[in-house]
């Protein structure tokens, strides 16, 4: 059996880099030039720009894979996440807010009673002044 790195490497060679890089010729998603008029001084910018929704989703997916990207689930939603190792935490498990304050796990109950507790002292320390 091959090592883990060498198995990942052919999985990517031979099957995930070929497979988007037909669909990203296929579905027609090419770099270009534009004069960028948002910026504070006005230049040209490379830009990619789908054209329809299959066209960002595989520009999306061939992004993540580029930024080697993992994906999770909500343990609330059940909802893809999109991991991105250098701007999430490991530990992510919520794809939203609402999500981490709707779930009634041990942590975001522990969350609430932390905060339940800090009022309750903010209560009885104004009571002796």
């Amino acid at each position: 059996s091959l090592p883990i790195e060498e198995r990942t490497r052919t999985i990517y060679q031979e099957l995930i880099i070929p497979n988007v890089n037909k669909n990203l010729e296929k579905h027609a998603i090419f770099p270009q030039l534009i004069w960028d008029v948002w910026q504070k001084i006005p230049r040209a910018a490379m830009i990619i720009q789908p054209t329809n929704l299959i066209n960002a989703l595989w520009l999306q997916f061939a992004g993540a894979i580029h930024q080697n990207a993992s994906i999770k689930t909500c343990i609330q939603c059940g909802k893809a996440i999109i991991m991105h190792p250098t701007t999430n935490r490991k530990t992510k498990k919520y794809c939203s807010d609402a999500c981490r304050d709707e779930d009634g796990s041990f942590e975001a109950n522990k969350r609430r009673e932390g905060s339940e507790h800090r009022d309750k002292m903010r209560q009885s320390h104004n009571l002796f002044y």
